[in-house]
């Protein structure tokens, strides 16, 4: 039995090696070495069975869990913490015969973490509702991305994919009508010209429920190095689809044909970068979406768009560490050059439980803009934002 449980424990830290994404400690030095990292495998085994089982749907592998030492728990808990996992970890590990191997201290975090987690998704719930509804009455076009949309429509029970705000997109000709249907609301933003000329998004609060907010844009982050449209294109509004939700209600949402692109992207380009939570929602939502899928159609409209570097190391991931049901036609037609193709650091990225510096952050992504005349405008996009910062301050 203890031979068996030694063999799994080494075939998951020989596929995190493979996979280009060890978890292990800050500062700890990333090496394709087994031997370098002996003392982390079981650490590194167990958050990659968490993430597996709760994406397959499988019992979680628990040979491995009480070898854990008590001080790991707190290193365990801060990077599910920065990656916004806790409630889904307490959702897998709770139930089970591991629970109990667990230290008192730390599944109290685990479980209170989730409890607030679902008590802040109801109220969120809440604003949206009212908000899209007063959008519609308004006659507002507009529809919902990231958080709430992804936890309604891929995660079971959706309560487990923590957000804090709600990002609705609308044309952006009807930003002033928006801005007043919000006013109305309760919300506010500062801040506008600057957010609205750089970020192509407004933030809005709302001062009774501070940490609770608002995000209307037009465009995503691809805006800032490309002319070329992505959430405000044409062929993107006229295939908006319905979701419906618990309570009956349809919100509009992404089709899947843009909705894996906008995830692969805002894997690799949001701040802070490669969450893991972000990993889940693509890789939930390529099994979600598998029979509505053109995924001919899609290449060709990522080759268009020039995301192809974004959208094939997020693929990539997806399948290498979480078995996702990748067509191998779609990475061949997107990869890169062969020196490309390992150049993002996605096992440092992921390994981290806190934020990395911004400008290294700016340098990791850099070589994912495609073509010299994006570099240089994502370039001149990044000094004006500085320059306009300085003068705002």
């Amino acid at each position: 039995m203890q031979k068996n449980q030694q063999n799994r424990i080494q075939d998951l830290e020989a596929t995190f090696f493979l996979s280009g994404a060890i978890i292990g400690k800050p500062g700890e030095k990333a090496s394709a070495s087994m031997s370098e990292s002996k003392s982390f495998s079981v650490y590194n085994g167990l958050i990659l069975e968490i993430l597996r089982s709760f994406h397959g749907s499988t019992p979680l592998f628990g040979a491995m869990t009480p070898l854990i030492k008590d001080t790991q728990w707190h290193d365990i808990l801060n990077f599910l913490r920065f990656h916004k996992l806790l409630p889904i970890a307490y959702h897998v590990l709770t139930g089970t015969e591991l629970w109990e191997t667990i230290p008192n201290n730390y599944k109290a975090v685990l479980k209170n973490a989730s409890f607030e987690n679902t008590a802040l998704i109801l109220l969120l719930g809440n604003f949206m509702d009212a908000v899209t509804s007063a959008l519609e009455q308004a006659r507002i076009p507009f529809y919902i991305i990231k958080g709430p949309a992804l936890a309604l429509e891929f995660y079971r029970p959706s309560d487990l994919r923590p957000y804090t705000d709600i990002d609705i997109v609308i044309p952006f000709n009807r930003f002033n009508d928006a801005n007043a249907v919000l006013n109305d609301l309760g919300f506010s933003s500062r801040g506008k010209a600057f957010t609205k000329e750089y970020f192509d998004s407004v933030h809005f609060s709302n001062d009774q429920y501070p940490g609770f907010c608002i995000d209307l844009q037009w465009e995503s982050v691809t805006s800032i190095w490309t002319r070329e449209p992505f959430l405000s294109s044409e062929e993107v509004w006229d295939r908006i689809r319905p979701l419906r939700t618990s309570e009956g209600r349809h919100i509009p949402v992404l089709a899947p044909m843009f909705l894996i692109p906008f995830l692969c992207t805002h894997l690799v380009f949001h701040r802070p970068m490669a969450l893991l939570i972000h990993l889940m929602d693509l890789a939930l939502a390529v099994r979600g979406c598998e029979s509505d899928l053109p995924w001919e159609e899609l290449v060709r409209w990522v080759q268009c768009k020039k995301l192809g570097k974004p959208v094939y190391h997020s693929l990539r991931w997806t399948r290498d560490i979480l078995d996702v049901a990748i067509p191998a036609a779609v990475l061949d037609a997107l990869q890169p050059g062969a020196v490309e193709r390992h150049l993002f650091p996605f096992r440092r990225i992921a390994s981290r439980q806190g934020n990395i510096p911004e400008f290294m952050e700016r340098a990791i992504k850099f070589p994912l803009i495609e073509g010299w005349q994006n570099k240089i405008r994502s370039i001149a996009s990044y000094c004006g934002m500085v320059r306009q910062g300085s003068k705002d301050e």
